[in-house]
């Protein structure tokens, strides 16, 4: 934990030695990991009901949030991930080690 806080203090990010092992492991790209740590929690919310295959009218009803900014949210996962569409999203979280 001492380790974690010391460089996070310094601006570094810090993976354990176990997520290390499971990086390695699963040949997922690091920066694959930095970038789903980039997302927000609501943007997770809607990464989540996205792979589950809920639409954007639904995931407005869900959320209590527009249509629109479910919209935005997408916009931001995409170009944080930088994936194209739903379909690599979902691709891309079924073969993250991340457990939603």
């Amino acid at each position: 934990m001492f380790d974690a806080i010391v460089e996070v203090a310094k601006g570094n990010k810090y993976l354990c030695e176990e997520i290390k092992e499971l990086i390695s492991e699963s040949n997922i790209d690091p920066d694959s990991l930095s970038a789903i740590n980039s997302l927000t929690e609501r943007e997770m919310d809607v990464v989540n009901l996205i792979v589950q295959g809920s639409q954007t009218k639904d995931i407005s009803t869900k959320l209590k949030i527009s249509i629109k900014t479910v919209e935005v949210h997408r916009h931001n996962i995409f170009k944080k991930l930088k994936l194209k569409n739903a379909v690599a999203l979902i691709h891309f979280m079924n073969n993250s080690p991340i457990v939603m």
